[in-house]
């Protein structure tokens, strides 16, 4: 070897080292990722949502409100997170209650907890293998009917994507934040028709990717600060505002 070529080594040596203690100062080249399947959906309830599924954990993205629900294994013990106030609120085991669930029920005639399942068959949403299952609702209209009771569901197309990934009780917690009927897989989309044959998009799928996200976004951040309660999370205890938290549908 030539000493100009080793001289050329060395440079370049020195180069790659300093490049990347660089990178690893400026934090551009260390952060681990894990491989997530992202489903992008509009929800009556929650608006604007994302939901990141991966074998390091679930998060429930509710963008509107800017509130994400993780859970992660070994516990799967259900965290909701507040990131503009950087603040935590995780439920005893058992005891986490979604907050849509607590307030949709009051005001909605189109209450998804009457329909029950009918038929189950495979089939093909955005581009994935799914199973679609045919609910059915209230019974037809009868003469004499009142007008509040065609507003009741008769019937509705639900879209679930079977995983072994999640725990049972986390994909139930996760249906719950959208207010949607038990099924055995993660809610992908629900339509609904009403006593009048009204046709809604209760939850759509917009769109679903397979992508490298951040390790970091199935746990809670260290800087966050833990609170006693959903309500002081939400809306820093002041139960009077708990309403501000109704989805405006």
């Amino acid at each position: 070897m030539t000493r100009q070529l080793r001289h050329k080594l060395l440079i370049g040596v020195l180069l790659t080292t300093v490049l990347g203690s660089y990178c690893t100062a400026s934090g551009k080249a260390t952060e681990p990722t894990t491989m997530a399947t992202v489903y992008e959906q509009n929800s009556q309830i929650l608006g604007h949502c994302q939901l990141m599924v991966s074998k390091a954990g679930i998060r429930l993205n509710w963008k509107s409100k800017n509130i994400a629900l993780i859970s992660h294994p070994p516990e799967w013990r259900m965290v909701m997170l507040n990131p503009t106030e950087q603040k935590y609120f995780m439920a005893p085991p058992g005891q986490f209650r979604a907050c849509s669930m607590m307030t949709a029920s009051l005001y909605r005639t189109g209450d998804t907890s009457i329909l029950k399942p009918r038929k189950t068959e495979n089939t093909v949403l955005n581009g994935r293998t799914v199973k679609k299952i045919s609910m059915r609702g209230e019974p037809a209209l009868k003469t004499g009917d009142r007008n509040w009771q065609k507003l009741l569901l008769h019937s509705a197309d639900y879209w679930i994507e079977p995983t072994t990934d999640i725990p049972p009780p986390v994909v139930r917690h996760i249906q719950e934040m959208y207010v949607l009927p038990l099924a055995d897989g993660l809610p992908l989309q629900l339509t609904t028709i009403n006593n009048k044959s009204k046709i809604a998009k209760e939850l759509q799928l917009l769109s679903v990717k397979t992508q490298a996200v951040s390790s970091k976004s199935f746990v809670i951040p260290s800087k966050y600060k833990p609170v006693k309660s959903q309500e002081e999370l939400l809306d820093g205890g002041k139960s009077d505002d708990i309403i501000q938290l109704l989805p405006h549908h």
